[in-house]
């Protein structure tokens, strides 16, 4: 079987498995292989995973493509699903904020459902941080060994999922039905809201006290969940969605309702490489420097932001948001919102490359910038795709140029292939606390156009009057 497969590098290992990232050598497309040692298995637990994951067809779960053994080992063949561990993310953040928690349950739930909801309902059984994949699309579940029919074990046994997350009844030889997994989604929202591991049977989980760390509702969510006694928790996982869904809409009303001078100014590119992120970045810092608080959201799967934050040592976190004395940035932030925007007089979206799936969200934004390739020759092979673009919404967008030679500038102004263009020229590592006087002007000049363009007479009023009176270039604010 592995003839067909190229195995790239191991991905993790547990007590009856070993998983492998693997390339297919004729499709050239990446598998992840499940290897399990057949003198490990007990009651054909591969094969039963097997067969449930063919039966399902969900977005968030990996599609399986298939089973096969030999004399030692099993295999199962599925879907690479590329994102981080939600145990990682949260060890990496060290917390995320309520709404993203919010959201982050809501696609749980999505999943346990739709196992739930079946003709022949199957428990999951195993929800951990570690089962659970942030990826660009949001969650995706994976590793389905412990899952099970519904009425396979009634009257058996009960086989414990992981120590830590699993319900009392897993411990204790219960009837397993759909609210142990409902104690399983408690128990991932406490861990997105403590970061705490569990090693032991955690029955002492209920009425946790989470004074400081969310809201009252949402700890009212999680006790209900891991209430020992499976009659006191939600019955059914429509009833958690609902609840979850009533607390996501309070506070997107309350979010709403808050009263904002803050300007959101959308970045992307017509192609990979063209310094969408310089771009973005050289706004936040020179914004920060001479206008307020600006804040840099990662609207991309590229995960550059990670690498600078990590390669600067004094940036500190500050709920989410990490800060230095010249940027502020929100690293990994696809499709969500961290709710504190409203704190930052800018908030600067890098969305990557421009594209059908982010192309309305960008739209949206109050301001928008394109950056193009910086080579004349560049320009002129897409320059109709290029145009297109632009004609294709109905506000604004201002065309920028990154790294860009004064020679170069002055061929593409030559060229006539945009109304208006600007350039930023080559400047000092963003992360040195040093400032251009011609790069802030040039900020100016593209926000001053943009908005004169953009708003209605009396919009955005507030932040108007606030930016014309730092046009001046100083070292301080």
């Amino acid at each position: 079987m592995l003839e067909r497969y190229q195995l790239i590098k191991k991905l993790g290992s547990g007590g009856t498995s070993t998983v492998f990232l693997a390339e297919h050598r004729l499709l050239h497309s990446l598998r992840v292989i499940k290897c399990r040692s057949k003198s490990k298995i007990v009651n054909q637990n591969s094969l039963k995973e097997s067969i449930i994951l063919s039966q399902l067809h969900h977005s968030r779960i990996p599609v399986m493509y298939d089973w096969e053994e030999d004399d030692q080992n099993t295999y199962l063949i599925m879907e690479y699903c590329d994102g981080q561990s939600l145990k990682s993310l949260i060890r990496t953040r060290e917390s995320i904020s309520e709404e993203r928690i919010l959201q982050f349950s809501l696609q749980i739930c999505e999943v346990i459902q739709y196992l739930h909801n079946r003709e022949n309902p199957i428990l999951y059984l195993d929800l951990k941080p570690d089962n659970i994949l942030v990826c660009e699309h949001g969650i995706t579940l994976i590793d389905y060994g412990s899952a099970r029919y519904k009425d396979e074990d009634k009257n058996k046994e009960a086989i414990a999922g992981t120590i830590g997350y699993a319900a009392p009844e897993q411990y204790s030889g219960g009837i397993l039905d759909e609210r142990t997994d409902i104690y399983g989604i408690g128990m991932v929202m406490y861990f997105m809201m403590t970061g705490c591991l569990f090693e032991n049977n955690c029955s002492h989980i209920e009425n946790v006290d989470l004074k400081g760390r969310c809201s009252s509702g949402v700890k009212n969510i999680i006790n209900r969940c891991t209430r020992e006694n499976p009659r006191l928790r939600y019955q059914s996982m429509k009833q958690v969605i609902l609840a979850l869904s009533k607390m996501q809409k309070r506070r997107t009303k309350n979010n709403m309702c808050k009263k904002t001078t803050s300007l959101t100014i959308a970045v992307a590119g017509v192609q990979t490489r063209v310094g969408v992120t310089h771009v973005a970045l050289t706004f936040n810092k020179y914004l920060n420097q001479f206008l307020g608080k600006s804040l840099y959201i990662e609207r991309n799967s590229s995960k550059h932001c990670i690498n600078i934050i990590n390669s600067k040592g004094d940036f500190i976190l500050e709920n989410e948001v990490y800060v230095s004395k010249e940027l502020r940035i929100l690293p990994c932030a696809i499709g969500e919102d961290n709710g504190s925007e409203s704190n930052y007089e800018t908030v600067i979206l890098d969305y990557g490359v421009l594209n059908d799936e982010n192309r309305e969200e960008f739209a949206r934004a109050e301001l928008r910038l394109l950056v193009v390739p910086s080579k004349p020759w560049e320009i002129s092979e897409i320059s109709n795709s290029i145009q297109s673009i632009l004609q294709s919404f109905d506000k604004p967008v201002a065309v920028m140029l990154n790294l860009t030679s004064s020679r170069e500038y002055e061929y593409v102004l030559a060229s006539k292939s945009f109304e208006q263009v600007y350039r930023i020229p080559y400047t000092p590592d963003l992360l040195f606390p040093s400032y251009d006087k011609s790069i802030w002007e040039l900020i100016y000049a593209v926000l001053t156009d943009l908005t004169a363009t953009s708003f209605s007479k009396g919009e955005k009023d507030g932040w108007w009057k606030k930016f014309k009176s730092f046009g001046a270039f100083t070292k301080t604010k």
